[in-house]
């Protein structure tokens, strides 16, 4: 007599059943975190190279102007004059966005000095007698806490990819980072050579945080000259 019961679809005799298991395991985060830098170059058609940097809500922008040749009208000293013949002369602007809330806070005039000083060691000004370049940067967004040492780190890379852009001749890109009050600029074609460093905060345990900025250097540097070889 055959007692199968013929109403269930029954499966194998050696089936197994399936069981879900709650993932227990927590996700990479960083590969699970956004993106944190944004970069485009070429924005500004009428300029010599250009680049916006994008990250975590702060935008900033740079435009290169340059090589050009000095104005006829400008008579300096002979001791500048001699300079002026042999290289040219570099000079950056900085300025807050209208639209920026709470722009009166950062000193513009410090920024647009120690990002200059950076350059000055890398680019090759040399090449370019007779000439001036000029680089215009602009904050375009500023979030409410984002201290003034970010916005320092910012502007150096967003001019080292409008440099880039413009094609002038450089000895290394400068990228620079910063943490907890210090700003920490290197170049890599010499072991992470530091070309700028900028303290604002106690020294205290410079050293071991100086190493851990140079880490972080490099993890940049790796996303800017992905960018760039795009």
């Amino acid at each position: 007599m055959n007692i199968i019961d013929r109403r269930r679809l029954l499966g194998p005799p050696n089936a197994v059943p399936v069981k879900f298991v709650a993932e227990t395991q927590e996700k990479d985060q960083t590969t699970q975190a956004p993106k944190e830098l944004f970069m485009e170059r070429g924005l500004v058609a009428n300029s010599n190279g250009s680049a916006c940097l994008e990250s975590r809500g702060l935008v900033i922008q740079a435009i290169v102007y340059g090589p050009r040749p000095v104005q006829p009208n400008f008579t300096p000293s002979a001791t500048q004059g001699s300079e002026l013949m042999s290289r040219a002369t570099f000079n950056v602007e900085f300025e807050m966005s209208p639209l920026v809330s709470g722009f009166a806070t950062l000193d513009t005039q410090k920024l647009a000095v120690c990002v200059r000083d950076v350059f000055l060691a890398s680019l090759l000004l040399d090449s370019y007698p007779k000439s001036t370049i000029d680089v215009h940067v602009q904050c375009l967004s500023l979030p409410q806490g984002v201290p003034e040492d970010e916005v320092l780190a910012m502007a150096t890379n967003c001019i080292s990819v409008a440099l880039v852009d413009s094609g002038l001749e450089m000895r290394d890109v400068p990228v620079s980072v910063a943490n907890d009050g210090v700003v920490l600029t290197v170049l890599n074609y010499q072991n992470d050579e530091i070309v700028g460093l900028v303290v604002g905060r106690s020294v205290e345990g410079l050293a071991s945080r100086l190493e851990g900025l140079k880490e972080e250097s490099r993890g940049v540097r790796r996303e800017i000259d992905t960018f760039l070889m795009k």
